[in-house]
């Protein structure tokens, strides 16, 4: 073999060992879990998502989203893009991706006669006391978390996300609710709501309901949801600012959970997204962001170790005289 050969076969090997260690690389958005729950008489499995840089040492809120399987990857790459950079629009967060192993029975409040294949139906208020006592304490147990959660349910998760709200509006702090099933018994939960007298603690969670324009839908689908903001929109006049109605024109059933996901989250954490610029000038403006946000959504948030790094960095670069504040805000924070 000459030389030029044996350089040819040296790069062809070298090429060929980076091309498989670069092919054994991967990207890990989350991890599958399981807990043997003594509710259910089952070991239920979830699966988790944390922070890219998620630190024990800070606190996190936590969302919790029905259909686990199917929408896992869609809520952990729309938090993590809406969670990034000095610009993101809502806190970094844990995601809880609940697995039901009969979505008919634990999603749904009631038993519905009036359908045969939906026979197994009604279990969801057993499958709720697992997720409060059994999932939710050791989630806050395994992480750090700040217990401000959020539920988000599509289609049986919605209704069971709904009768939540109406029944055991503490459990959770925000309801996302999608293209919710409250046709189901004969719009029993939407009964439910016209009956109820006191809605003080409904009023204080924040309230996000999605709608499709799905011609595969029943009129009784599209009808139900329609009653339901009515109702809604009565209930909140005085906390207007806490609930919102959105409406899908080119959206079906299958495909709204995405745009309505995003927006959902977006509008839970409106106002967040720092103005940079001015904080950048005005260092004092970051903390007084924070606190007023905390105010409005009901918890404290505070700038991440990694935002004021960026903050130093940028402000140190540009000659800035705010450098010297920052880490001052850091220090002070670290204390």
């Amino acid at each position: 073999m000459n030389k030029l050969s044996q350089f040819l076969l040296i790069n062809l090997l070298l090429l060929l060992n980076s091309l498989s260690t670069m092919a054994q690389e991967q990207i890990i958005i989350g991890h599958k879990a399981s807990i043997d729950s003594a509710i259910m008489n089952d070991t239920r499995e979830f699966w988790v998502s944390l922070p890219k840089d998620y630190d024990p040492n800070r606190s996190y809120p936590v969302c919790y989203f029905f259909d686990g399987e199917s929408n896992f990857e869609s809520v952990v790459a729309q938090t993590r893009r809406l969670s990034n950079g000095l610009y993101a629009n809502l806190p970094q967060m844990i995601l809880v991706g609940i697995i039901p192993k009969d979505r008919t029975n634990e999603l749904t409040p009631s038993n519905d006669q009036s359908i045969v294949h939906y026979n197994t139906s009604g279990g969801y208020d057993k499958f709720l006391d697992f997720i409060q006592n059994e999932l939710k304490p050791y989630i806050n147990q395994k992480y750090s978390t700040d217990e401000f959660e959020i539920l988000i349910g599509h289609f049986f998760g919605g209704l069971a996300a709904m009768h939540t709200w109406t029944h055991s509006p503490e459990a959770f702090d925000v309801y996302l609710v999608i293209d919710p099933s409250m046709w189901w018994d004969n719009e029993k939960l939407l009964r439910e709501i016209e009956s109820k007298k006191d809605f003080n603690t409904q009023k204080s969670k924040i309230l996000f309901i999605a709608k499709a324009n799905d011609a595969g839908s029943t009129k009784e689908h599209h009808s139900a949801i329609r009653k339901t903001d009515t109702i809604l929109k009565q209930i909140y006049q005085d906390n207007s600012d806490r609930y919102r109605f959105n409406f899908y024109q080119h959206e079906d059933h299958g495909s709204v959970f995405v745009p309505s996901q995003y927006d959902g989250l977006r509008y839970i954490y409106d106002g967040f997204q720092l103005p940079v610029k001015q904080i950048l000038k005005d260092p004092n403006l970051l903390m007084e962001h924070y606190e007023n946000f905390s105010k409005k959504i009901g918890y404290q948030i505070r700038p991440t170790p990694a935002a004021l790094d960026k903050f130093i960095e940028v402000s140190q670069a540009r000659g800035l005289d705010s450098h010297q504040e920052f880490i001052k805000i850091k220090q002070s924070l670290e204390n």
